[in-house]
């Protein structure tokens, strides 16, 4: 089965690849047949999470409490739900936001890397139920765009499947 590396450049709108090259598709081939390592909690295995790599971000924001799941679609980039990430329904800017990159919750305990964000964007035409009278839940993607790169280890990257 093959996979398509999605690759997200963050400026005014979100752009996604063109096809890629066959030394990028054998690249992204190599990548996506890696298994995660095996990681213990509470003396016990943690369940092969082989399905699901990339979903291992904990988006918190602050003052408002707030928590939500992302994937991470890039080294340094995290899908999220505009609708999470926004922390009033009209709000114009964006509260602080971390991403706790592979743990399944924001207490110490978790042993997640905490990394702060730096810009985002979110997918043009979405507003939020009974934000100036317009709701447009449909187009509820954020991409944040993290201060660093995720090292391998705690997370993979989201990688699409192609049937070709």
């Amino acid at each position: 089965m093959l996979c398509v590396l999605l690759a997200l450049h963050l400026s005014a709108t979100v752009v996604f690849s063109g096809p890629l090259s066959k030394e990028e598709n054998l690249a992204v081939q190599t990548e996506c047949s890696r298994r995660l390592f095996r990681r213990i909690l509470n003396s016990d295995p943690v369940p092969d999470l082989t399905g699901l790599p990339a979903v291992a971000v904990v988006v918190e924001r602050k003052p408002d409490p707030g928590v939500c799941s992302g994937t991470l679609i890039s080294p340094r980039h995290v899908l999220t739900a505009s609708h999470c990430f926004h922390a009033h329904e009209c709000a114009k800017s964006a509260p602080k936001t971390t991403a706790h990159v592979g743990a399944q919750c924001i207490e110490p305990a978790c042993n997640g890397t905490v990394i702060s964000m730096g810009n985002y964007t979110t997918v043009p035409g979405y507003f939020p139920a009974l934000c100036d009278g317009k709701s447009n839940i449909g187009l509820d993607l954020t991409v944040l765009e993290l201060d660093q790169d995720v090292q391998n280890g705690y997370c993979e990257q989201s990688y699409l499947d192609t049937f070709n």
